[in-house]
């Protein structure tokens, strides 16, 4: 696959300044026209988009030199080498100091019992010159250390693979103790994400990331654990009593901050660079599902060119540096820049507003992975200098990466000098700087005082929320959360803070009561828990939408079902436009649900007094539920309501899944109630209650046993009818994803009535793919209408979107039909008197990947079965195997005698004989025939043999099979054979014998799940014949330099390119928004040289992101799959194939499982797509990165 990487943004404004409208309550900002940007680098653009910088490092001094920001500003030198390596994380102490991890190791961390050299350092400028005079190192010995945060003694970091409190007991400024607060952390699949971006809540509450593709199980002291899986972002108490998931999803989360309403938000790569966190929300990621809720959609849609984000400030209005004033700063080590964005809301919701880049840099050594606000004012950006920042698009033992420079840099306005922080040591001066403008001290303070809590303290904050009119809004909400964190808020003093004049001030008025709601808080105990509910639930009125939204969140920590109805109606009146305080409610909402214990006492009551609209809301939030309240919840809706099959199945499923054992009956029979006359539906209810019987490990009940039965009866009868009549059976089509295209209406060109056509159209312009007919004998004449366009009407027909008669066998195209270029259908006749009784297929192909005229529709077929659906046969083989029916095989062999003229549907029904019958060699070997599409008389004697109940000689059987195959067609077999521990014997015996060519072994498909299964016998016999097979490596060589001497001045056509990219590429990769992320992003790879670009996709095996890399699986059944893994849990992993199917592996079916070094992207895609193709991908990707 082709890695992630980037190119700079051209984005300069020079000398203007942005304003923002102040944040009043509720109020909206609105942003000016005119705008304040760093002016371009002097560099040359092609050197930000090289994964090894093409220049040598330069001195702190040069580097500082070749800066650029807007006026007004000016960087200084904070630290460089030798006082600091490579900085990961920064934060700062009551003290004013700096405290930063840094690391020699990084990539490689230290194992076994090597001491590693990496640290925490404590910088500090004692002379105000922005340049720190002192560093000591407070701890070292640490293993690729990243967050970091000042504590009590000392600090909490993150060291390979737990989380310590580093302490200092003696006062001296060095650790002489260190505790395990939380671990140990995986770190075996990844060093440069890990735990990161270590922050203070205003809780008490530490919070954190967990970076990309490691898989973490950890508890706190009291045994509640949570498991993450790559990015998530997660908080925990700082002796480690507990710890706790806050969000879910997100690639490599790295950089984290908060505005002044208490949002938290995150930088990310390889999703969208910053996310508004909402607590229990899903958030996009590598092919990982969400909750049932969907995911929080993202706050912004510009990429800024990149998908290497790390590092992230927010700058408030408070601060006074006007043309900062509500921005978000974050680092891009790709582009080395720092991108800056303007941050609205839309009611609760924040929205980014992309603005020209606050800093460039003439070095592209500069790498900001973390920025932070001073106490002084100031910005202080952590600059892992380096040649390489890509983990896996280089090699991390590539010699280039440097491993002893490192800088921070200080950025002041020169409008604000910095200022010194005060000594926190008397109350009023810890209360003076709870009020102060910068966040960065008011945290600071407050965790001092949490600290040094006295009774004056408690007393002053109780004062400053009572004075509400002569204390500063920032001073309440200091005290609100030191009163929150000491457990002395109670209803009255919370009744003050959520009627105060400011929103703001109401808003953390509700967060604080968050945590005191909770039935397990230690706190709530102790106070008047009603009172408190009563105030949330009167907040939900509240005329500020961040107001209502910390209301409802808090009410989903008070799990009382009371809450339900009001957080209904305030969802009721909350827009599309704001889905940060939807998803918050609707959390609220499940959660509340998850909690109870009893449908009947405690939701029954409820529902009966909900209007039909509110219960339809929370019908489709349980579906996010996983306990038996939610499937008797729905029962009780789907009972009640008259919905469709659409909205209806998803619930009944979910039923089915969540349902207890002792409702199986009454489950049963409502699967039936909701899919009658509708074979299709009635089929997958039946397989999900079947499914849902095993996975609990229970026996299929006699009241399911017995509906199973008639509708298998039903679906043999249907078929014997329509055979008995003479009548085909009915034609399957099926797209790429293995679904129909949906159905759409469309005129008949002749009599201008309606038509019902399955059509592209509504599957977006933009979709390219196939609709293919299963094979039938074909009739004499076909007919059809067609509707669609090749493009514009004013530009010439493509002939991308086309309808075509294909031979099954041979893959000859008999007839082909273009769309007229029209929206109505018009009448195409086929004689087919020369192909008839042939087995064919019809191909309905969409390539123009256009955004208007670029659609393609059929329907009207006649002879009428054309265009019937009957899945009938399918069901009636995948049930009878499935649950070894061996009663019907009479049934069986009835179909075999009618389908005399229908080899294609023989053999399937064959091979579903041979398989109840455990001929299991004889049932692979018909598979594999359907499989390839071949029709050889050979396939005839093997159906005879199975009706017979007789088995063969597999090895004799499939040389013979073996010598009528095309070299494709025998690679096919070659990975069929080589995934079945039965027949690697057979596979190596047949090339041994001449019967299959040697090179099939050089095909990673078939080399990798051999190596997971054949014995050391086989393999070594392998060896021996693949290393005298042809290697393909140096031709691909010479190909690759073909093709870059073509790019040199190949300007490409760009629609062709988009159509090649959109039909080869998508699939797996997404650009400029479009196409699906199983692998990489590819926004900015274009910018890479050209070279590169030609080996990732010719030889994409040789640099290899770990969490795209293939794994091999070897099941109890002995099957083996191959793929790449696109999620994983504690019960099952998604396996995406190399087909583009997924396939669900329970993990407890797994015998052994393998990681390769190769990837999912085809290693012959130069043979496949050839030269041609692929430089037209290239420069169309290329023309994307300039267009950036």
């Amino acid at each position: 696959m082709i890695p992630p990487s980037a190119s700079p943004l051209t984005a300069f404004f020079v000398g203007f300044a942005l304003l923002l409208s102040p944040p009043m309550a509720g109020a909206q900002q609105s942003l000016s026209s005119v705008q304040i940007g760093a002016a371009e680098p002097v560099s040359p653009a092609s050197w930000y988009g090289e994964g090894v910088r093409p220049t040598e490092p330069q001195s702190p001094d040069d580097e500082r030199a070749g800066f650029h920001l807007p006026a007004g500003f000016e960087v200084r030198l904070f630290a460089a080498e030798p006082e600091i390596a490579k900085p990961m994380n920064m934060a700062f102490d009551d003290r004013g100091r700096m405290w930063v991890t840094d690391s020699f190791e990084y990539p490689y961390p230290v194992r076994d019992s090597k001491t590693p050299t990496d640290s925490v350092r404590i910088l500090e400028d004692t002379d105000g010159d922005g340049r720190a005079d002192r560093s000591t190192v407070f701890a070292d010995g640490l293993n690729i250390p990243i967050g970091v945060l000042p504590y009590g003694e000392g600090c909490l970091c993150f060291s390979i693979p737990n989380i310590y409190y580093l302490r200092d007991t003696d006062g001296d400024d060095v650790c002489d103790q260190r505790d395990i607060v939380l671990g140990p952390f995986d770190t075996t699949r990844d060093t440069h994400g890990m735990v990161n971006s270590l922050r203070m809540g205003d809780d008490g509450w530490i919070y954190a990331n967990h970076g990309f593709n490691n898989q973490s199980t950890v508890a706190g002291a009291d045994g509640h654990k949570i498991v993450m899986h790559s990015g998530n972002t997660f908080r925990f108490r700082p002796d480690g009593s507990r710890v706790e998931h806050v969000t879910w999803g997100q690639v490599n989360p790295f950089g984290r901050t908060h505005d002044d309403w208490g949002n938290d938000f995150t930088a990310d790569c390889h999703s969208k660079p910053i996310s508004e966190l909402v607590r229990g929300g899903h958030y996009p990621s590598f092919g990982k599902p969400d909750d049932g809720l969907g995911m929080i959609p993202p706050m912004m849609d510009h990429l800024h060119g990149s998908t290497a984000i790390s590092g992230l400030v927010f700058v408030p209005e408070s601060l006074g540096i006007a043309a900062l004033a509500n921005h978000m700063l974050s680092g891009n080590v790709m582009t080395s820049r720092i991108n800056r964005n303007a941050v609205t809301y839309d009611g609760a919701t924040a929205v980014a507003h992309e603005l020209p880049d606050f800093l460039t840099s003439d070095d592209p050594w500069f790498r900001p992975v973390d920025i932070q606000l001073g106490p002084d004012g100031c910005l202080y950006v952590a600059d892992f200098y380096n040649r390489i920042i890509g983990h896996y698009e280089v090699p991390l033992d590539h010699p280039g990466r440097d491993r002893h420079r490192g800088r921070i840099w200080q950025i002041r306005s020169l409008n604000a000098p910095p200022e010194k922080l005060a000594t926190l040591s008397a109350t009023a001066e810890i209360a003076r700087a709870w009020n102060a403008a910068n966040p960065t001290v008011r945290r600071l303070a407050l965790q001092h005082a949490i600290e040094h809590a006295t009774d004056a303290l408690d007393n002053e904050a109780k004062e400053i929320i009572r004075s509400s009119g002569d204390a500063s809004q920032r001073a309440r909400i200091s005290a609100t959360w030191y009163l929150q964190q000491r457990e002395l808020l109670d209803a009255d003093l919370l009744e003050q803070l959520t009627g105060d004049p400011a929103a703001m001030v109401r808003t953390h008025g509700c967060r604080a009561m968050s945590d005191l709601l909770a039935p397990r808080s230690a706190v709530s105990s102790q106070l008047d828990v009603a009172a408190m509910f009563d105030l949330a639930v009167a907040k939900l009125g509240d005329d500020n939408a961040h107001v209502r939204c910390a209301a409802a969140a808090a009410l989903g920590r008070s799990h009382r079902s009371e809450a339900i109805v009001p957080l209904l109606e305030t969802l009721a009146q909350v827009g599309a436009n704001d889905p940060i305080q939807r998803q918050t409610i609707r959390i609220a909402l499940r959660d509340i649900i998850q909690s109870q214990d009893d449908f009947d006492s405690s939701l029954r009551g409820l529902t009966e007094s909900m209007t039909n609209d509110q219960k339809r809301e929370l019908a489709e939030i349980a579906l996010a539920v996983t306990t038996p309240v939610a499937a008797d919840l729905l029962v009780m809706h789907l009972s009640e309501s008259d919905l469709g099959t659409s909205e209806s199945l998803p619930m009944m499923q979910h039923i089915i899944e969540q349902a207890s054992p002792d409702r199986a009956d009454d489950v049963v029979d409502l699967a039936k109630q909701i899919s009658a006359d509708q074979p299709g539906v009635q089929h997958t209810l039946a397989d999900a209650l079947l499914d849902a019987c095993g996975k609990r490990g229970e026996g299929v009940p006699s009241r399911l046993r017995a509906w199973l039965d008639e509708l298998i009866q039903l679906d043999i009868d249907q078929v014997k009818l329509r055979l008995h009549q003479g009548q085909p059976l009915a034609i399957m089509w099926h797209d790429d994803s293995g679904e129909a295209w949906p159905p759409q209406i469309r005129q008949n060109a002749d009599s201008g009535q309606p038509l019902n056509m399955l059509s592209s159209f509504p599957l977006g312009e933009t979709h390219t793919g196939q609709l293919v007919s299963s094979p039938f004998e074909c009739p004499t004449e076909i007919s059809f209408r067609i509707a669609g366009h090749n493009r514009r009407p004013d530009v010439e027909d493509s002939h991308l979107n086309r309808f075509e008669l294909v031979d099954a066998n041979t893959g000859q195209v008999l007839h082909r039909a273009f769309p007229p270029r029209d929206d109505a259908a018009v009448l195409i006749k086929w004689d087919c008197r020369a192909a008839q009784s042939t087995s064919v297929i019809l191909r309905c192909i969409d390539g123009d990947a256009g955004t208007a005229y670029a659609w393609i529709a059929v329907g009207a077929f006649q002879p009428a079965w054309l265009w019937e659906t009957d899945d009938s046969l399918d069901r009636i083989l995948t049930m009878l195997v499935r649950y070894r029916m061996l009663d019907q095989r009479a049934d069986l062999l009835e179909l075999l005698a009618l389908l005399s003229k229908d080899r294609h549907n023989r053999t399937r029904v064959a091979a579903a004989i041979a398989e109840l019958d455990g001929h299991q060699p004889l049932a692979r070997l018909l598979q594999r025939a359907l499989e390839l599409g071949v029709d050889l008389p050979l396939v005839d004697d093997w159906i005879s043999l199975a009706a017979g109940g007789e088995t063969l000689d597999e090895l004799e059987h499939t040389a013979k099979f073996a010598k009528h195959l095309t070299a494709a067609q025998q690679t096919l077999l070659a990975i069929s054979l080589a995934s079945d521990i039965q027949t690697v014997p057979i596979l190596i015996q047949l090339i041994e014998d001449g019967s299959l060519a040697p090179d099939v072994l050089l095909e990673k498909t078939v080399w990798e799940p051999m190596q997971t299964i054949a014995d050391a016998n086989l393999m070594a016999r392998a060896e021996v014949i693949r290393l005298k097979a042809k290697p393909f490596d140096a031709a691909r060589e010479q190909a690759i330099n073909r093709m870059g001497d073509r790019l040199i001045d190949f300007r490409g056509d760009s629609e062709l390119g988009r159509t090649l990219f959109t039909k080869h590429c998508a699939v797996c990769h997404q650009l400029a928004g479009q196409g699906e992320l199983v692998g990489p992003q590819l926004d900015g790879v274009g910018s890479r040289n050209v070279q590169r670009l030609l080996e990732d996709i010719t030889v994409p095996d040789r640099n290899v992101d770990r969490a795209f890399r293939t794994s091999t699986f070897l099941t109890e059944d002995g099957a083996v799959i191959n793929g790449l893994i696109r999620d994983e849990n504690d019960a099952r992993v998604l396996v995406v194939t190399p087909d583009g199917k997924v396939q669900n592996l329970p993990l407890s079916e797994i015998e052994l499982r393998r990681e390769a070094t190769t990837s999912l992207m085809p290693s012959n895609l130069h043979q496949t797509l050839g030269e041609d193709a692929i430089v037209e991908i290239v420069q169309y990707l290329r023309n994307a990165a300039s267009q950036n």
